[in-house]
């Protein structure tokens, strides 16, 4: 069996030659299996397969759990990122609201047997919201003057909310972004805003708010579309937006500088013309879309087109 042994070892190690396989064959077909498992377990492992037929680049979803083994290992060297490497952790906030000092305790939380007195002490900092969100009453005292050339009381402005408003600009700020930003229903905000932060709201105080709010920064909207007409050049496009249950068109006016959109329920020249207040006199670029050519020609400006926009359309962009 020693003969045997050493010819199984001449196998694995890849140094089998034709005398010492004849030399298997002539002990019997039990011999010649034993020396075939072990190279072909030998030439399974060095291709990094396992009993799943898994190897290194089969995808961790192809094998089954019970070929996994021990999932849970831990890992090997230091955590974190390599050395030379920035690190991943959450930055230091740049001030510290509060400072506390945590009792010192008398026993192990291990082993529950007596601790030595404090000999020194490491800083840990955490970053929370406090559980009291109730939102703020504030209540303003605010002169009146009696102006004799108006001949009415006068009064100077709050400006920590808009005239006449019950809710300060925090809440009409925080609710535009969750409505408008992040896509939250009425209903929605209405319930975090009465369950985490503690301030009952109506759908239609919300809606008033966010009216209010609209005319606020009307001025701002109306200085982008100035400089958007103003512009050399000007992409446009537009697609579909719905509107209270009804299809409208979002139209896009853009350029490396500004943004300015247009919600209409038009799709046509109308909706350009309420855009193109004057004469725009750069260059409008676009698809084939038929309503942009006539603005471009009522108005003398020029047009390029996108070549990809169409498989009929020209080669390369062309401006009338």
């Amino acid at each position: 069996m020693s003969e045997i042994r050493t010819i199984i070892i001449a196998a694995v190690r890849g140094e089998l030659t034709m005398g010492a396989a004849r030399r298997a064959a002539e002990f019997g077909v039990e011999a010649a299996a034993a020396v075939m498992l072990a190279a072909s377990g030998r030439i399974a492992e060095l291709q990094g397969k396992t009993s799943s037929g898994a190897g290194p680049h089969t995808p961790s979803g192809a094998i089954p759990p019970y070929a996994k083994g021990d999932t849970k290992r831990k890992r090997r060297g230091r955590p974190g990122a390599r050395c030379g490497h920035d690190g991943h952790r959450r930055p230091a906030p740049p001030s510290i609201d509060r400072r506390e000092e945590v009792a010192p305790i008398t026993t192990c939380p291990d082993c529950h047997g007596p601790v030595l007195p404090v000999r020194k002490r490491r800083r840990r900092t955490v970053e929370d919201i406090p559980p009291d969100l109730k939102a703020q009453a504030v209540e303003y005292s605010i002169p009146q003057h009696w102006c004799p050339c108006c001949r009415k009381h006068v009064e100077p402005g709050v400006a920590a909310a808009m005239p006449n408003a019950t809710l300060g600009n925090g809440v009409v700020a925080l609710t535009t972004v969750m409505h408008y930003g992040l896509g939250l229903t009425i209903d929605q905000v209405r319930e975090i805003f009465a369950s985490h932060l503690r301030t009952p709201l109506s759908a239609g105080g919300l809606v008033d708010l966010w009216r209010r709010a609209g005319g606020v920064f009307l001025p701002w909207y109306q200085e982008i579309g100035e400089q958007a007409r103003a512009a050399a050049t000007l992409h446009a496009d537009e697609t579909s937006w719905r509107v209270d249950g009804d299809t409208h068109w979002l139209w896009c006016f853009c350029n490396h500088h500004n943004c300015c959109y247009l919600i209409d329920h038009s799709r046509g020249t109308e909706a350009l013309r309420k855009f193109f207040t004057e004469a725009f006199k750069g260059v409008l670029m676009s698809d084939f879309w038929g309503p942009y050519q006539s603005v471009a020609l009522e108005q003398g400006g020029e047009r390029q087109c996108c070549r990809t926009s169409r498989r009929t359309g020209p080669r390369s962009g062309a401006a009338s």
